[in-house]
């Protein structure tokens, strides 16, 4: 699994796949800490708390109280466990959870596997995929250009068209 600064960076950046986000046991993330925005958060939070990868253990429906947070303006946030972790949470999904996000568009008669392999072909094959450091980050670009027509470029995800170019807005 990868957990790499660039393959963070790539999730978080990825607010489509964020938003998709239903957390479960077995899913990995990195804490953000970003209940009331990150200046606020910095102040409470060491920086070592930050950095680390973890892995849900607990599943959501088993806590069924709701966190009340208040910051020092006296604003005031009433938070289910699954907004809470989506909202403190940068999602780092697995290679399985990336083909459960296909939609039917994606997939061919055989299903995400050999979605991935043409769209691999078409892009320039194994000259293509040897420019990715992780099976997940060519896995999430293949998600994010196939459902949203994004592709990573420069430190962002940016529209592309349908070969995976660059376009204007």
């Amino acid at each position: 699994m990868d957990t790499s600064e660039e393959y963070i960076d790539m999730c978080k950046k990825a607010t489509e796949i964020q938003k998709q986000w239903k957390p479960e046991p077995g899913d990995f993330y990195r804490r953000s800490y970003t209940v009331f925005g990150e200046e606020m958060d910095k102040k409470i939070w060491k920086d070592e708390d930050l950095k680390g990868i973890e892995i849900l253990v607990r599943p959501s429906h088993y806590v069924t109280d709701y966190i009340i947070a208040t910051n020092e303006k006296g604003m005031t946030l009433t938070l289910t466990w699954d907004e809470l972790q989506k909202k403190t949470c940068i999602w780092l999904p697995r290679i399985d959870q990336m083909m459960r996000l296909l939609s039917v568009k994606a997939e061919t008669r055989y299903g995400p596997i050999v979605g991935i392999v043409h769209w691999m072909h078409e892009m320039g094959g194994d000259d293509f995929a040897e420019t990715f450091k992780s099976p997940e980050q060519l896995w999430l670009t293949f998600v994010m250009m196939l459902e949203h027509r994004k592709t990573w470029k420069d430190d962002e995800w940016i529209p592309c068209d349908d070969n995976g170019e660059p376009t204007k807005g």
